[in-house]
């Protein structure tokens, strides 16, 4: 008997942990809504547009198999600055070809417009879960800031 209180003790502290370290995160995120939401909530050098998701996929050197779905947002070449939510079922694969993606900027940037390069050099690849997020902005703590913003919603 009293081992048994005790398994329904732990067990009804440990469903108790459970649901209070969960509280303030999103359980799915949608990336082409975070993606929006992201590039709508943080300050970027210029507004950014939409990628659509043939133009994402060649442009970050993702194949089909690589994600399932995506939201990108992009600014025009004057500068570096984007947002882009993959969902994925490889999460490390998207997250080496992102790191490929911003080294290619650096080196293109770094002859073009070298006042950029202190933008990739700070750029944040976040994972959540089977979602990979790329963030290039100006102002890297208001951008962690927004995406930790988003998860709690």
């Amino acid at each position: 008997m009293r081992l048994m209180k005790s398994i329904i003790t732990m067990a009804a502290a440990l469903a108790a942990m459970l649901i209070l370290s969960s509280c303030g995160t999103k359980k799915d995120i949608d990336p082409v809504d975070m993606a929006e939401a992201l590039s709508r909530s943080i300050a970027f050098s210029e507004t950014l547009t939409p990628l659509e998701t043939a133009a994402a996929e060649s442009y970050f050197m993702l194949n089909p198999n690589d994600y399932e779905e995506m939201g990108v947002y992009v600014s025009t070449k004057a500068c570096c600055d984007e947002v882009a939510v993959i969902h994925t079922y490889s999460p490390n694969t998207v997250k080496e070809k992102l790191t490929s993606h911003i080294s290619e900027m650096m080196e293109d940037y770094e002859v073009f417009r070298p006042s950029e390069l202190s933008k990739l050099e700070s750029a944040v690849i976040n994972t959540y879960k089977n979602t990979v997020v790329l963030i290039i902005a100006p102002d890297m703590d208001e951008a962690q800031a927004a995406y930790k913003e988003y998860l709690k919603k």
